[in-house]
């Protein structure tokens, strides 16, 4: 984009007659939007710029879930510019999961902020709200028990994976890269965090959970109403 020569004069006046044309161009930057844009462009404009990047595909149905859930909290008529930390944290703290969320909106809000979509950065701690005295919970074999007579068909599969082999969130749930054979489960090196193929020894009662592992979309708020059904709170 090239300034006019009134732009230039008038930001001359401004800033100083003094600044280079470089300078001149990030003030103006700075100080002008470079368009009202709708939510739902944005949107899609984000998702297209991280599959670009050959982003991971669960992140981005991920991000694209956050974002829509946004949308809809905070009207999807509202263009982006109108999204401000004050209303972006007040929806935020109804949220569940609300840490997980957070990262991603900053990371959108970030990018949305650098293509002049947004007048002022969008800014929320992201920081992982920790007690210091915080410990891993266990599951007692009555609260399992709960679990598995509250568990849907949909859910059974990722519950033994995660619960009962210890598989993480994105691996559980990657079953294209997950294989059973040979009384073990292998997790393929494009699940793995370590990017390198796992083995795990399954016990005989195992084996038939196979046939219930599936993907399971929007995985943790299932999960959170998995574990309030079952009526375990940790």
């Amino acid at each position: 984009m090239k300034l006019s020569a009134q732009d230039e004069s008038v930001i001359s006046q401004v800033w100083g007659k003094d600044l280079s044309l470089v300078e001149i161009w990030k003030s103006y930057q700075r100080t002008h939007l470079q368009e009202t844009v709708p939510w739902h462009q944005a949107i899609d404009e984000y998702l297209e710029h991280l599959a670009s990047n050959s982003t991971p595909r669960g992140y981005v149905n991920s991000m694209r879930w956050v974002l829509k859930e946004m949308g809809r909290c905070m009207g999807i008529r509202l263009p982006v510019c109108a999204h401000t930390t004050q209303k972006v944290q007040s929806i935020l703290d109804r949220f569940e999961n609300a840490d997980h969320k957070r990262s991603r909106l900053s990371s959108f809000y970030n990018w949305a902020f650098k293509k002049r979509y947004l007048c002022e950065p969008v800014l929320l701690d992201t920081e992982r709200r920790r007690s210091s005295d915080h410990q891993i919970g266990t599951l007692s074999n009555t609260e399992v028990s709960a679990l598995l007579q509250s568990c849907s068909d949909e859910l059974i599969g990722y519950l033994w994976l995660s619960l009962g082999l210890g598989l993480r969130v994105a691996e559980a749930n990657r079953v294209q890269e997950l294989e059973c054979r040979d009384g073990c489960l292998i997790v393929g090196a494009g699940a793995s965090k370590t990017r390198t193929r796992r083995i795990i020894d399954l016990l005989p009662g195992h084996v038939p959970y196979w046939d219930s592992v599936r993907p399971v979309r929007y995985v943790r708020g299932q999960m959170a109403r998995l574990r309030s059904k079952a009526g375990i709170f940790i």
